[in-house]
């Protein structure tokens, strides 16, 4: 008999049917765009979505303030008040060391109990180099342990990516990773590396068209999930976002 696999539900309408109605627990999934075109939305729909099912969830910001987050959830209507065993819990990191933030995300969230994770962004976790202790600890130095490795500034990247990432699975939480993209490049998000190492990529764009703002969802890849292929337009109203085809 075929193993059941558990979903995780992002809430966003008409999302979930594309990827056999959401993402695999404990997945690591990378929601990719530039501003404007609805990730922060995306990311607190699937927390809400945690809250509803009884869950706890945390998220993890570098620019945006607690206050703007929870007045974002407020204008849909969303009351994120802690309920019995479920909550949304809004962190504000100071982005100071790398080490020191992916060790306080952790702790976070482990302490909370959550079981959903939203990290905005990846793109700014990455610009925060560790400390030669930090480095220590991640197993990043060179080989008499007085500096970085000497690979370079990508692979160095993709190695803390891929830590982070392994060390938030362990923890068990469903986790989105927001990341900026990369304009006329050759990869698709700014540090180039988190489509490499999450089980999913999701990308959201945002196209003007005369006086109007067209939005749109991909689904680019989801590990061990049948997708919906092709473009799906995007609209955001006062209850949220939901996604239905373009073509």
């Amino acid at each position: 008999m075929a193993e059941v696999i558990k979903r995780v539900a992002t809430g966003v309408k008409g999302f979930d049917e594309l990827i056999e109605n959401g993402f695999i627990d404990g997945s690591s999934v990378a929601v990719i765009g530039a501003p404007g075109t609805g990730k922060t939305i995306f990311g607190l729909h699937f927390l809400y979505q945690g809250l509803l099912n009884g869950e706890k969830g945390v998220y993890f910001s570098f620019k945006q303030e607690t206050s703007s987050l929870e007045m974002q959830c407020k204008q849909f209507g969303w009351n994120t008040d802690a309920k019995k065993n479920a909550g949304i819990k809004f962190v504000k990191l100071n982005g100071v060391d790398l080490f020191q933030e992916i060790q306080r995300l952790e702790d976070e969230a482990r302490i909370f109990g959550a079981t959903r994770v939203v990290v905005d962004s990846i793109s700014d976790l990455m610009e925060y180099l560790p400390n030669v202790a930090g480095l220590k600890k991640l197993g990043l130095t060179d080989a008499d342990g007085t500096g970085p490795l000497s690979i370079s500034p990508k692979d160095f990247a993709r190695r803390v990516n891929t830590i982070f990432i392994d060390r938030m699975k362990r923890l068990g939480t469903t986790t989105i990773f927001i990341a900026d993209s990369l304009e006329n490049g050759n990869t698709l998000s700014r540090d180039g590396v988190t489509e490499f190492t999450c089980d999913g990529i999701i990308l959201l764009k945002a196209t003007s068209l005369g006086d109007e703002l067209h939005r749109s969802v991909e689904v680019r890849k989801m590990r061990n999930t049948a997708v919906a292929g092709g473009i799906q337009s995007v609209s955001i109203g006062t209850k949220g976002m939901s996604v239905g085809s373009t073509r």
